[in-house]
């Protein structure tokens, strides 16, 4: 799982890629929780997070793709939460 950790923000899907979405953060995130560990970038996790958010202040699933949906704004929210930052 930490090798689909991208220093720049976010997990990926799979590694060595850079495609981040909020999902794979969030499920990434919690299930590190579950395991006693955390992220080696939780400041870049926090501000992909933010970066998914557009002008109506709810949050997409990635800083340029998506619309926004309560569940992106739930992913968002656990992941600043799980992460201190709420």
């Amino acid at each position: 799982m930490l090798r689909c950790e991208n220093p720049e923000r976010g997990f990926s899907a799979k590694p060595n890629t850079k495609t981040q979405f909020i999902e794979h953060t969030c499920y990434d995130v919690e299930t590190l929780s579950m395991l006693g560990e955390e992220p080696q970038y939780p400041d870049s996790h926090a501000e992909l997070a933010c970066t998914c958010q557009n002008r109506s202040r709810a949050f997409r699933r990635s800083p340029v793709l998506g619309t926004s949906t309560l569940e992106n704004t739930h992913y968002v929210a656990q992941v600043l939460e799980r992460l201190g930052y709420l």
